[in-house]
């Protein structure tokens, strides 16, 4: 089985998160593409707090956010998105039920943006921008956006220095209201106009 499929089946057993982010003693995570597990705990929270008609999530990768996402879902539906050919490929091979949808697309459309209650922005760097800038043009009114990997902390190399601290400061100068969260791996979570 490879080994995407296989964390949707049973998640593996956390590390410490300083094993991929020096300062992230005291926080878990379950590989370096994953999100923190208290990030993941923590969107999960906030869709049983919200309950939210419609979800959005980019990145899913192996599921982490999403499997927390869908057991607080409630009869709410859900629309994910995942830009990696194998992860796209391999979730696509479980059993989804109506109200969730793993798009064959790797991004979100203008409508299925418009559309969401909650958004929740993890994907490729070269999608994360535009993503984040399709909600700030056409996101519902009052809709929630969850932006994981966002920190202006991250060392440079050539990835960190052409996404992270680009999009983390095209976040701080958007003019919206927010707030950045302190997760090793950096958040943010704002609220559309």
């Amino acid at each position: 089985m490879n080994s995407a499929l296989a964390s949707w089946c049973r998640e593996p057993i956390p590390v410490g998160e300083e094993t991929y982010t020096p300062w992230g003693e005291g926080w878990y995570a379950w590989s370096s593409p994953s999100p923190e597990v208290e990030f993941c705990e923590f969107v999960g929270a906030l869709v049983r707090l919200l309950h939210p008609r419609l979800v959005v999530e980019t990145g899913v990768g192996a599921g982490y956010v999403t499997r927390r996402i869908i057991a607080g879902l409630g009869s709410g539906s859900w629309v994910g998105f995942e830009s990696d050919d194998g992860y796209r490929a391999e979730s696509r091979r479980l059993p989804w039920p109506d109200r969730l949808v793993l798009s064959s697309l790797p991004t979100p459309t203008q409508t299925v943006m418009a559309g969401a209650d909650l958004v929740v922005l993890d994907s490729a760097p070269e999608y994360r921008l535009t993503e984040f800038d399709l909600w700030t043009e056409h996101g519902k009114p009052s809709s929630v956006l969850v932006c994981h990997d966002v920190s202006s902390r991250h060392p440079p190399s050539p990835r960190n220095s052409k996404v992270h601290i680009p999009f983390y400061n095209h976040i701080s100068t958007s003019g919206l209201g927010g707030v950045f969260l302190t997760n090793p791996r950096g958040a943010w979570m704002g609220q559309h106009p």
